[in-house]
């Protein structure tokens, strides 16, 4: 369901982030703020070249540029791969005036795609109702339930023999040999945001490719070599060798969405400089 109606408040132009905002950059904010596609849950399916031609008549990089500075002040989340884009203060603004409202938010979250970023947003509503009176906590607890992509099970009623139940393994000691010795790289390992906030901050921009080139690393070595005690730590040293030149971020590929957008705002940043 589209929100036909939402809220601008007029000390938007008081506030600081919003005025930090390039003459561009507060067009795309208030673009995303007032499109006809935004959801009454501040949520909307789009993607940054769809937005630039259809709404703007602009080329797309121009778009991405004053949306990544949106982006970077936290004033919008977004999946690019899922097409999802989020404004997490929407609901400060635009609260719900009843419980029926509410209840109108699963038309809206069934028109957005199912991805990390919308459990993130449901677990945000969810909070936000929490502050609010029991009808209106009672009309989300069941979107809430029914909009989760992998609702837990009911509990099964606790059994009376207890002699059925395994005792637990007691924990390891800390000095244990599988603590001392480290431990592998998941197989089902994926890098953080944190690590690939800490990467771009220490000016790696394409974190996810040298992610890549780390798990395929750690993962090929045999025995103790690919065992670490602190993963973190590891990634950290990876890429300050990578930045030092052991093992160079590719460059021959134009990086794009919004780590591209990050890129050019630097390389801009630097020609006006010198």
């Amino acid at each position: 369901m589209m929100a036909r109606y939402r809220k601008v408040e007029s000390r938007i132009w008081n506030d600081a982030k919003f005025l930090s905002l390039s003459d561009d950059g507060k067009l795309v904010f208030l673009l995303l703020l007032t499109h006809p596609s935004m959801t009454s849950v501040g949520a909307m399916r789009s993607s940054l070249s769809g937005l630039a031609e259809e709404m703007l008549g602009w080329l797309p990089e121009r778009l991405r540029k004053g949306f990544g500075e949106a982006f970077l002040k936290g004033m919008v989340k977004h999946d690019e791969k899922a097409c999802l884009i989020v404004l997490p203060n929407f609901m400060k603004y635009n609260a719900p005036e009843s419980p029926n409202v509410v209840k109108s938010w699963s038309a809206s979250l069934e028109l957005l795609p199912e991805c990390a970023l919308k459990t993130e947003l449901l677990q945000s509503l969810k909070a936000f109702t929490e502050g609010l009176s029991e009808g209106f906590r009672e009309a989300f607890e069941d979107i809430f339930r029914k909009s989760m992509p992998n609702p837990e099970p009911e509990p099964e009623p606790e059994q009376d023999i207890k002699e059925d139940i395994p005792p637990l393994a007691p924990p390891l000691p800390k000095n244990s040999d599988t603590t001392a010795r480290g431990s592998r790289l998941p197989s089902d390992w994926s890098l953080p945001r944190s690590w690939a906030d800490w990467a771009i901050s220490n000016g790696h921009m394409r974190p996810i490719d040298e992610a890549n080139r780390f798990a395929d690393y750690w993962r090929s070595q045999p025995g103790a070599k690919g065992r670490k005690s602190d993963w973190e730590a590891t990634w950290r040293n990876w890429i300050r060798r990578s930045l030092e030149g052991g093992r160079k971020p590719a460059r021959n590929l134009e990086p794009t969405g919004i780590l591209g957008a990050l890129v050019r705002l630097n390389q801009e940043d630097e020609t006006c400089e010198n």
